[in-house]
């Protein structure tokens, strides 16, 4: 917007304002079906291996492998822990957790997504609650869960405003000391749009979730080489980013992120 139009809005007072709420949300809305419309034709075309890097199922496997060692240096999962997973996609967080004793909430907004989830969750004998829904719009329980998950969803959800609705009731569901692990590539300099992506620097993750009223616990480098060699030299990567995970000196370099959040009592 123009700073001419700035001013007008602040001279004529509500209506404009009024206007500008109205703006928003017709953004909103067609950013979420844009967004829902990207996940149906990804998922038709590539399945399970859609929710991951390259959709290629050995990259994914790595990939997991590094976030999993990232989190379990953050936060640890005990049996009957309330455990809500946003962005659930095929389900693999969501049943790993489930697996090692949590009651689970998986959430996602594609259901053929979540059709993969119900049934691997099936093959592998756990009982998860799944919910589809956009997680902007979800309606969840209040100061329930004992963590909340979120493993690159947050940066899928293309418009700022969505996402921090999306924040706040992740925050809101979280018990008083509940924390919220976050997964999400950071990127140095400004935000990085895409028709499919919105995501930050590690700051800028940091900045976004304090300004909906969390606290940062800690964050640790999940990837620094992201595969730069892709399917050649993957596993190399993969072992020298578990070493460089482990560096703290190396952490503000990461172009993949875990973050540990809580909200702000």
């Amino acid at each position: 917007m123009t700073a001419t139009n700035n001013v007008r809005r602040e001279k004529s007072g509500v209506a404009h304002k009024e206007l500008d709420l109205v703006e928003i949300e017709h953004s909103s809305t067609a950013t979420l079906q844009k967004d829902r419309a990207y996940w149906k034709e990804r998922t038709g075309r590539y399945g399970g291996a859609s929710v991951g890097y390259g959709c290629d199922e050995r990259l994914i496997r790595w990939d997991n492998a590094l976030r999993a060692r990232a989190l379990l240096r953050l936060a640890s999962i005990t049996p009957g822990m309330r455990v809500l997973d946003v962005g659930t996609g095929a389900g693999y967080w969501a049943i790993r957790y489930a697996r090692l004793g949590a009651a689970v909430t998986g959430l996602d907004f594609c259901e053929d997504l979540l059709r993969i989830a119900e049934a691997s969750a099936r093959s592998a004998g756990v009982e998860i609650a799944w919910l589809c829904t956009p997680l902007e719009q979800a309606v969840l329980p209040s100061d329930t869960f004992d963590l909340a998950i979120s493993i690159t969803c947050l940066q899928h959800i293309t418009d700022e405003a969505r996402q921090r609705q999306a924040i706040q009731r992740i925050l809101r569901s979280l018990k008083p000391h509940g924390i919220f692990l976050l997964v999400e590539d950071t990127i140095v300099g400004q935000p990085r749009e895409a028709d499919y992506m919105r995501t930050y620097s590690q700051q800028g993750w940091i900045e976004l979730l304090r300004s909906q009223g969390a606290e940062i616990v800690g964050y640790v480098g999940v990837s620094f080489l992201r595969f730069r060699f892709m399917r050649v030299l993957a596993p190399l990567c993969v072992v020298l980013d578990s070493i460089l995970g482990k560096i703290r000196w190396f952490a503000p370099k990461a172009t993949v992120t875990a973050f540990a959040f809580r909200r702000s009592i």
